[in-house]
């Protein structure tokens, strides 16, 4: 995650998926689920993040996209875009956490993975793993928002999520998180054989009883977020998922696609379903 980075069209569906995943502001309180956000915060280097267009007033697609949510998509719009209707420079990511677009028990860690300052990622990984951990511990659900994607290098670029991260987070508490996990999907390879691919991977390293579920975001550039439900999260995602993707994120066609598309994602839902918790 870059400052740069706030208010494009790749926040725009990530939000949204982040705002049904937890039922929040939609669901009465006690049925929300409470979030953890981690940002592999990265500096800002000049690239990326410009595809803020949609949220002009003389977008030609804005208004399709407005009606996936509104309160999202003028919330993002006044962080976003300045009176004369150009990109604010100066957003950022501490404006967004203000900005109650997610629920304001919203537990956000946001160190940043690069520098020579012993909260980084890059001098003190294990440092800043168990500020991570420590930061979104009460979470029903976190988030793992990588500047990347997911990697099998053990010890990887600061930007990247590493699989090690992945299972600390799975054994965070007791009883332990449901996960998301973004995943940039770099060009050449069949998007769907890449997640697949993935999605086995996982399944086998973190000892998993099925893939995780994998949905394709498909605006902007293409990118990917897993879905790994806890068992007793399991049929209320599964139910939140399934309205998301029958509901405008998932239907609302602009040049021929859909913003998000099921690659992995159980035709029904766990049964019985558990307590809530």
């Amino acid at each position: 995650m870059r400052d740069q980075f706030v208010g494009d069209i790749g926040d725009f569906g990530k939000f949204g998926l982040l705002r049904a995943l937890t039922g929040y502001p939609k669901e009465p309180e006690d049925r929300q689920l409470g979030l953890g956000i981690v940002w592999y915060y990265t500096k800002h280097d000049g690239t990326g993040g410009k595809i803020t267009d949609y949220l002009r007033k003389d977008h030609r697609d804005g208004k399709k996209l407005r009606k996936c949510d509104r309160w999202l998509y003028d919330k993002l719009r006044r962080i976003t875009i300045g009176a004369n209707e150009k990109r604010r420079k100066d957003r950022n990511i501490t404006e967004f956490q203000q900005s109650e677009i997610l629920a304001k028990g919203t537990k956000y860690y946001s160190h940043k993975v690069y520098g020579n300052d012993s909260g980084s990622r890059q001098s003190n990984p294990e440092g800043w793993l168990t500020g991570a951990l420590d930061k979104t511990k009460e979470a029903q659900l976190v988030f793992l928002d990588p500047d990347n994607r997911i990697t099998t290098v053990a010890e990887p670029d600061p930007k990247y999520v590493s699989l090690i991260e992945i299972g600390a987070f799975l054994n965070n508490s007791k009883p332990p998180p449901s996960l998301v996990i973004y995943h940039h999907l770099p060009q050449g390879i069949k998007r769907i054989d890449q997640l697949n691919l993935w999605g086995e991977y996982l399944k086998r390293n973190l000892e998993l009883s099925q893939p995780p579920w994998a949905l394709l975001y498909r605006r902007g550039t293409s990118r990917a977020f897993f879905i790994i439900p806890q068992e007793r999260h399991a049929y209320l995602l599964w139910k939140r998922v399934d309205r998301f993707l029958r509901g405008p994120f998932g239907t609302t066609r602009i040049n021929g696609t859909k913003s998000f598309k099921k690659i992995y994602f159980p035709e029904a839902p766990p049964c019985p379903p558990p307590p809530f918790g």
